[in-house]
This record gives C-alpha cells, sequence and structure tokens, in this order.
C-alpha cells in the first residue's frame, strides 16, 4: 500500500510538472509571438518612415525643372590645376567650367532614374583619395538656370559638395552616367 501511495504520489508530481512546463511553454510562445507582431508593427512603422523621407528626398528633386550632366575631361580642373574654388563654379545661374565636352539633359525616365539613386539610402563607407580632379557635374536647373550643383570626380570618389548618399557608389553613379550616354564616361578607364 505505502508503494502504490508513494507511486501515484510520483506520478501525479510529474504529471504536475508536466503541465507547469506546457503552461510555460505555452506562455513563453505567447510572449514570443506578442515580439513577432511587435517586431513586425515596429518593422511596418520604420518602413513607413523611411518611406515618407524617402518621399520628402523625392519630392525636393521635383523643383527642378531640368538636370544636366556634364562631362569636361579637359578643363583645367580635371586636369589638377588650380583655379576656380568649387564654391564659385555657379554664377548668376550658369556653371563655370572650362572646356566642357559632352552636355546631357536627362530625359523624364532617367531623371527619375537619377533621384531615386540619390535618395536611396547608403550604409557605405567612405573610399576617397586626394586627387579631386573632377570631370563631370550635375547640374540642377530652376527656371532655365542653374540653381544647384553636384561637381564629381570619378577618381578619387569624391565630390562638392559632399553627399555622403554617394559615400562607396561612385562606381554605381558612373554605371549609371554611362546608361544615360556613353559619351558622359572615360572609355577604358580601369575602376
Amino acid at each position: 500500500m505505502k508503494h502504490i501511495f508513494l507511486f501515484l504520489l510520483i506520478i501525479l508530481t510529474v504529471l504536475f510538472f508536466i503541465s507547469c512546463n506546457k503552461n510555460n511553454q505555452q506562455q513563453e510562445a505567447n510572449v514570443f509571438m506578442s515580439e513577432i507582431q511587435t517586431d513586425e508593427k515596429e518593422q511596418m512603422i520604420l518602413i513607413e518612415e523611411i518611406s515618407n523621407k524617402l518621399s520628402h528626398k523625392i519630392a525636393y528633386f521635383d523643383q527642378y525643372d531640368k538636370i544636366e550632366i556634364l562631362f569636361y575631361p579637359k578643363s583645367k580642373r580635371a586636369m589638377g590645376i588650380p583655379g576656380t574654388v568649387c564654391g564659385n563654379l555657379l554664377k548668376n545661374g550658369e556653371f563655370v567650367v572650362d572646356s566642357i565636352q559632352t552636355r546631357v539633359t536627362l530625359s523624364k525616365p532617367q531623371k527619375e532614374e537619377l533621384v531615386k539613386f540619390l535618395t536611396s539610402p547608403n550604409k557605405s563607407k567612405l573610399e576617397a583619395a586626394d586627387c579631386y580632379w573632377p570631370k563631370h557635374a550635375i547640374l540642377f536647373y530652376k527656371s532655365e538656370k542653374v540653381d544647384s550643383f553636384l561637381e564629381i570626380c570619378f577618381e578619387c570618389n569624391n565630390s562638392c559638395p559632399k553627399w555622403f548618399v554617394l559615400q562607396g557608389r561612385y562606381n554605381d553613379l558612373e554605371l549609371l552616367f554611362k546608361d544615360f550616354s556613353s559619351d558622359l564616361v572615360i572609355k577604358n578607364r580601369q575602376h
């Protein structure tokens, strides 16, 4: 009788711990599911915030009537000859640089593609050299006058003014320029 009672007590104890363990597992599963749902909610909020920021960035470029890309490989700036400081290249609505070889006015789809590139998130690290012999510029026009610009040196991966969205992405931008027009790039340049 004592053995039966002890045996039943052990079985009941084991069953009790098993049921408690199942309750704990169920509670842990419920907590895990709520965390997943919270993470999904947070991700949706984050995606919405990023979309809003991206929309604002894209809307910023809507103010420009025209976007043009210049290529000036034989200019004094491209040859490293000291001269005009980057901040002084814009005078009376004109971009002042010598020896412009190619001008490409972007079509609406090209403009959209460039804006998408310039506004996309970037987590690349800066890999720039010191040469800064720029051969390219992106001009942003308002009412047929250059309102702002971005001058680019693909050799040293640098720009003026500094646009951190380009860090580590200069080769991609150069390929995008080449897609716009093969006349915008130096032929057979090594990356």
